[in-house]
């Protein structure tokens, strides 16, 4: 699930609003829609849209999220059922586990408690607070793992590519000390720094990391944490940034040496 302003151009155009948009690193306001789409992906087909939402370009990420949850859930349950039934695909129904994504615009008690009363699990990006910091600096240094992507990521924190980042998984209580509590698992991943000894901690996966429900409740954070960046001192580490195979001129701005 994902949200994008998309400009429109004409005065007239109904439902259009200002909203925030990136454009050459700068946050700008543009005349746009904003639209809320969900898809359903499996290893062995294209993506195939099962909700959307056309919103006002004012509209905030997570604006009527949770609905649009339990809509493509109930679509994508509908298209599990629909297909023949042979032998293989009953298998396959029996063992299909539906998993909801969004990134840390969508971390919020509405959006966790719509999948878990739609008893799927979930991996949404949490916004690191204190309490996250203080979360990840108990994990044990060797608890850290590194890992592999087959294809280099771009990072936008530090503008290149990371290839061979560590993660770590711990326990976390969302929305702690609210009606909407939920304790799952809390998975943290950190790429090195090129110009210092330090880690760069992310939270990839959040509070529920892709974690059974464990009860129908939920709950409300007390206020709503800003996103930010946490540094823990490690080792020194090489670069990762792999250089561009094509020549400068044809090459895309973010393979360009910065």
């Amino acid at each position: 699930m994902d949200s994008l302003l998309r400009r429109v151009y004409g005065k007239q155009k109904q439902g259009a609003g200002f909203g925030h948009a990136k454009v050459g690193g700068y946050q700008v306001l543009l005349p746009g829609l904003n639209p809320l789409v969900a898809t359903i992906s499996t290893p062995g087909a294209a993506p195939l849209i099962a909700a959307t939402q056309l919103r006002a370009g004012n509209a905030g990420s997570a604006r009527g999220a949770a609905a649009l949850i339990a809509e493509a859930v109930a679509t994508t349950k509908a298209v599990i059922a629909a297909r023949p039934a042979t032998a293989a695909t009953t298998a396959a129904a029996v063992a299909a586990e539906i998993i909801v994504r969004a990134d840390p615009a969508f971390y919020s008690r509405a959006v966790i408690t719509a999948c878990r009363r739609a008893r799927v699990r979930f991996s949404v990006t949490v916004r690191i607070d204190a309490k996250v910091r203080a979360a990840i600096a108990a994990i044990s240094e060797d608890a850290w793992t590194e890992i592999r992507y087959p294809q280099p990521v771009w990072d936008e924190d530090q503008q290149r590519f990371i290839s061979r980042p560590h993660i770590a998984e711990t326990t976390y209580t969302a929305f702690e000390g609210t009606s909407h509590e939920v304790t799952a698992r809390l998975i943290a991943r950190r790429v090195p720094e090129l110009r210092n000894p330090q880690w760069t901690i992310k939270v990839n996966c959040s509070p529920s990391g892709v974690t059974t429900p464990r009860s129908p409740t939920a709950r409300t954070p007390s206020s709503r944490p800003k996103p930010s960046t946490a540094a823990t001192p490690s080792s020194n580490t090489s670069s990762e940034a792999r250089p561009c195979s094509t020549s400068r001129r044809r090459c895309p701005p973010q393979c360009r040496t910065r």
